[in-house]
């Protein structure tokens, strides 16, 4: 199951944080209650946390943040990374 992510930031932070969300999931919660996709889906019984969890980088964008989530946006719909396929949920055609 693929998840495009957008940032400005290193890629080591970035996958960092989602690692700590996948290890200090609380199955209690749910996604507006303050997990995310990617956390719900590393910690669903036939997975095992973050051992199955890989990074890739597609596409390194420089340049303003507004032309890095156009590339965003145009990598989930290439993908087809929108959920259910994938984990992305938050998708806004421009």
């Amino acid at each position: 199951m693929m998840f495009i992510d957008e940032t400005g930031r290193r890629l080591s932070d970035r996958f960092g944080e989602h690692l700590r969300s996948v290890e200090g999931y609380n199955q209690n919660l749910c996604y507006h209650g303050g997990t995310f996709p990617v956390d719900e889906h590393f910690n669903l019984p036939d997975h095992n946390n973050i051992r199955d969890m890989t990074v890739s980088v597609i596409r390194q964008v420089k340049g303003v943040a507004a032309t890095q989530q156009r590339e965003e946006r145009r990598l989930i719909f290439k993908f087809k990374t929108l959920a259910p396929s994938g984990m992305n949920i938050d998708f806004k055609f421009i």
